[in-house]
């Protein structure tokens, strides 16, 4: 996915963020070789070291100054040739999550490192709106132009409703109402639209919004 991205589609991003999943050694080498900046996050089983004489070690066997809770630790991971900026995120909560970069060291703090990892977290939590709200996996079309189509008109129209959803809130149901679920479902290069859940005063106004968008009349 990354080749294709860089090699194919010539991508200009400068600045990668992943989740743990992706955060093989294989890809922190390949984006390191391009000069591209990662920011991911590491399992907690994962062996870092600070030092030849001292080996690897598992990420909860650190010792932490207040200087590196700040600015972070550098540690090399194990099979990865350069080494990387290691910073401990301790969330409300007392969760915490290992965030890595290969930017030099000093050159950036905790806090910066906690707002580039948000940044990630509103991708993830787009991707699964997509799927547990609009029905963007239940296209059944098989050429390529209607499901390119059904992906269009998804995304579309997910993202209208939902900020319509929020400014409805303020005139037409109380904030700590619960909004009602948005399936989106396309038969062939039909838009076929179902809303459930919904307040009687928003159904409307949705009904009018996927008309607008879909067709280009209400």
């Amino acid at each position: 996915m990354l080749r294709l991205a860089f090699e194919e589609k010539n991508i200009k991003a400068k600045t990668i963020l992943f989740d743990n999943w992706y955060a093989a050694s294989e890809n922190l080498k390949y984006i390191h070789r391009l000069n591209k900046v990662f920011v991911t996050t590491l399992k907690d089983n994962r062996l870092v070291s600070i030092s030849k004489e001292q080996g690897y070690i598992h990420l909860q066997e650190l010792t932490w100054t207040s200087e590196q809770l700040q600015y972070g630790m550098t540690v090399k991971l194990k099979e990865v040739p350069f080494k990387v900026q290691l910073f401990k995120v301790v969330a409300k909560n007392g969760d915490i999550e290992w965030v890595i970069t290969n930017r030099a060291p000093g050159s950036i703090d905790t806090p910066v490192v906690q707002d580039e990892n948000k940044v990630r977290w509103f991708i993830e939590q787009l991707h699964r709106e997509l799927k547990q709200l609009t029905g963007i996996e239940r296209c059944q079309c098989r050429k390529q132009r209607a499901q390119r189509n059904h992906l269009l008109v998804v995304t579309m129209l997910g993202s209208r409703l939902k900020w319509l959803l929020k400014s409805w809130a303020k005139h037409f149901i109380r904030s700590s109402t619960t909004y009602g679920v948005i399936i989106c479902v396309t038969s062939y290069e039909t838009p076929v639209f179902v809303l459930t859940n919904l307040p009687k005063k928003l159904h409307k106004h949705c009904i009018r919004e996927i008309k607008l968008l879909c067709y280009g009349a209400a």
